[in-house]
């Protein structure tokens, strides 16, 4: 019993204690150790600043990366790291998560080792990593999430030339005796008992990876007999057949039969459709009364097509919308079904691809949107999305239109700028600026250019790069004229520079011992120096694939080392030289002070053309 009430006393006392859960909370505890080697066999550290201070592929297409931390004495256990496989990930995907242990004692680290995905080709790529720990904080463990972001480097991996566009329909092609260019169209009629063989001639096949699929994929009048037919990409040019029967409420009239064709290229998954007319003859819709009367097919198209944005951008979201219009001016249409697809760059955000219309009167039209998602790995070009509408008469006759639609699909900019370093120089000297850009993106940057602006300064020539391909980077590389009249104020007068070496003041002086100098000559005053520091703006332009411009601006700071110039004083007048019996010529120092002068003027100038050509070689060298 005395156990029991023990026991009891024991839980309430431990309930009265508060239970503190803390959710994870978004942390920088962590820093990153850039002094770090970027791979346990690389003596690279990332604290280079160039494409060693990446970690980079072997030829295997492997890739070792260390992630390191510094020491903190507030980290409590492990460190649980991992990269965010997303779609800019450019390994192959797997189960990798390091453990980082001791960070309160010493610098830690983990090394990953990573296999490139195939189709990753040579340039920088940004890897996002998240690290779990826990930290003690006021007697309480919270627990934290942290996000890092590793640059890698792929090298050797060249991509492969795109081939051009590959599957077209050759309407030059003889079929049937004809051609489609000469009019040639496919008849059903009594004498062939409404069965005819459709041919699809098509061409630039060698240009697709391998066997070309080709499927009767739309055309609610007939029924084909076989649904799929293949071609070799061995021949240029090809033609698959089809036996195609009329459906039994198809009557007199011309009506599309849609044929898509299905490849690969470049790696790529792409379809094209095809739309054939086929007439059918010799079968007049019958009257109610018995007697035969002819009917013609009301035409369904799509009349306009918008977008919600000026292109699909990859990753994103985005509206289509379909204006359906009935051309006829006799029939109405009903239970109208429109069904979109592509060719694998847009799925649709809402889970559908069909939407259905009640009713189409003559004559009107009515709209329909679709939401799509453009993938990111979408190809920044314009891509193609199928639209079928099917729909009935009133007098339940089953007919189907089909269209293309050209969207046009950009790849968002994502562009990397280092901070800009300007030089020190001598006075009358030029400075330079340089600048690296990185185009993270997979799309190309055209007409990269850069210029300078500030008070005083101009560039020597402004900067070209032309184009800067996907994952590709360029130092921008400039020489600044710094005008003189920013530091000649601190040149002038016989004052010393501030912040500089004072110098001796002669000024006012009175007779006194040459030992107080030492026994020394004083030619005049010993000018002091000063960096005056040089502000201004490194305007960077560049266009999209459409043309359009983009500005980034960057501060950026240089100096000119000042040297002073000081009025030269009297010369002092020292005891000994009073005591001298006969009194020395008097020295013209004016004149000797111009010659020295001109001297050193024409040395300056001949040192400052040699110290600019010399800079220039090495910039020219370090781009090259």
């Amino acid at each position: 019993m005395k156990k029991l009430a023990f026991l009891i006393a024991a839980l309430l006392l431990i309930s009265l204690i508060p239970l503190q859960v803390f959710a994870a909370e978004t942390r920088e505890e962590l820093i990153f150790n850039t002094d770090s080697f970027v791979s346990e066999d690389s003596q690279d550290k990332y604290m280079n600043g160039t494409v060693s201070g990446y970690p980079t592929n072997t030829a295997d297409g492997s890739l070792k990366l260390r992630f390191a931390l510094l020491k903190n004495a507030k980290v409590s256990g492990d460190v649980t790291v991992k990269p965010v496989i997303d779609a800019e990930y450019p390994f192959v995907a797997g189960n990798v998560i390091g453990k980082i242990s001791g960070l309160t004692q010493q610098d830690a680290h983990f090394d990953f080792v990573f296999q490139l995905k195939d189709n990753v080709y040579n340039g920088v790529y940004p890897v996002r990593f998240t690290a779990e720990y826990s930290i003690t904080e006021a007697d309480a463990l919270i627990g934290c999430i942290q996000e890092f972001t590793i640059y890698i480097r792929v090298a050797g991996k060249e991509q492969p030339a795109l081939k051009t566009d590959a599957v077209n329909f050759d309407n030059a092609a003889k079929v049937g005796g004809s051609s489609y260019a000469e009019g040639y169209m496919p008849v059903l009629n009594k004498s062939n008992k409404y069965t005819a063989l459709v041919e699809v001639p098509l061409k630039d096949l060698t240009k697709a990876d391998g066997d070309i699929l080709v499927s009767f994929v739309a055309g609610g009048s007939f029924k084909p007999s076989n649904a799929v037919e293949t071609l070799s990409n061995a021949n240029d040019k090809g033609i698959a057949i089809f036996e195609v029967q009329r459906a039994s409420e198809t009557y007199n009239g011309i009506y599309p039969a849609v044929f898509r064709a299905e490849y690969s290229l470049n790696g790529e998954k792409l379809s094209k459709d095809f739309t054939i007319y086929i007439q059918v003859a010799d079968k007049a819709v019958p009257s109610v009364g018995g007697s035969v009367s002819a009917t013609s097919q009301p035409r369904v198209m799509v009349t306009k097509y918008t977008l919600d944005s000026e292109s699909a951008v990859a990753g994103e979201e985005f509206t289509l919308t379909l204006e359906i219009t009935n051309q006829s001016n006799k029939t109405d249409v009903r239970n109208i079904k429109v069904t979109v697809s592509s060719g694998g760059e847009f799925v649709p955000a809402d889970g559908t691809n069909a939407l259905f219309i009640n009713e189409i009167e003559k004559e009107c039209t009515e709209e329909v949107s679709f939401r799509f998602k453009t993938m990111p790995d979408a190809a920044p070009r314009p891509a193609s999305i199928n639209v079928q509408i099917d729909y009935e008469t009133p007098k339940v006759m089953t007919y189907s239109e089909s269209a293309v639609l050209s969207i046009p699909v950009t790849q968002p900019i994502r562009l990397q700028i280092d901070a800009p370093v300007a030089d020190t120089v001598e006075q009358g000297d030029t400075m330079g600026v340089s600048m690296k850009i990185y185009n993270l993106g997979k799309s190309p940057l055209y007409n990269v250019s850069a210029s300078v602006r500030g008070e005083g300064i101009m560039a020597e020539e402004n900067y070209y790069g032309g184009t800067i391909e996907a994952g590709g980077t360029k130092t921008i590389a400039m020489d600044i004229i710094v005008d003189p009249s920013l530091y000649s104020d601190m040149s002038a007068g016989n004052e010393p520079a501030v912040g500089g070496d004072e110098g001796i003041m002669m000024d006012d002086m009175a007779v006194m011992p040459r030992e107080m100098y030492g026994g020394a000559m004083i030619d005049g005053v010993y000018g002091g120096s000063e960096t005056k520091q040089i502000f201004g703006v490194l305007v960077l332009t560049y266009e999209d694939a459409d043309g359009n411009i983009y500005t980034e601006e960057r501060d950026f700071a240089g100096g000119v080392n000042v040297y002073q110039e000081y009025i030269e004083p009297d010369m002092p007048v020292f005891e000994e030289d009073i005591m001298m019996e006969e009194p020395k010529q008097p020295t013209n120092w004016w004149l000797i002070g111009g010659i020295a002068a001109g001297v050193l003027a024409i040395g300056g100038i001949i040192f400052g053309i040699i110290r600019r050509n010399k800079r220039k070689k090495e910039i020219e060298d370090a781009l090259s």
